[in-house]
């Protein structure tokens, strides 16, 4: 039953940075580096 929920949890995260990745890709730069950048 944990692995089952690892396995979403892990998922879930790998969609999240995919999501920011491609948010990135289409500002110019990665969204961590906008605090730096303002």
């Amino acid at each position: 039953m944990k692995k089952i929920i690892l396995i979403f949890i892990s998922f879930f995260a790998l969609n999240l940075s995919a999501k920011d990745l491609v948010v990135g890709m289409e500002l110019g730069y990665p969204p961590f580096e906008m605090s730096d950048k303002t």
